[in-house]
């Protein structure tokens, strides 16, 4: 399969899941892109490895902030050098909330972001 084909796949999927809000499906996307782009000699290794570990981080963002939602409480987790911490925060719809994101990776924060959660 040829790069501009391989772009091409890697462009819809991220359409795709961009519309449907999945942290996992983003984190898929967005660390398959980054590691076929890393290994140049072989690009699909690196898309599934990066897919593997993006989808892993991002299935673990989606966890906290869903708990914090729920529990209109502050959450705090950690795994692998990762530590998130998600903060609600009142939304105008009844049954949803903010939830405030920050994720680091040892201690350096390396992403912030907030987003809708519903129940």
């Amino acid at each position: 399969m040829s790069k501009l084909n391989i772009l091409r796949s890697l462009l819809a999927a991220a359409l795709v899941v961009s519309l449907s809000g999945c942290a996992a499906g983003i984190g898929v996307v967005g660390g398959g892109a980054v590691g076929a782009i890393l290994d140049q000699k072989n690009p699909w290794r690196g898309g599934v490895v990066g897919g593997l570990i993006g989808g892993t981080l991002g299935a673990f963002v989606d966890i906290v902030s869903r708990d914090a939602a729920l529990s209109g409480r502050t959450v705090e987790r950690e795994h692998d050098g990762y530590r998130v911490v998600a903060v609600p925060r009142p939304h105008p719809a009844r049954h949803c909330s903010y939830v405030q994101e920050r994720v680091y990776h040892y201690g350096t924060l390396v992403r912030e972001y907030t987003r809708t959660v519903c129940r």
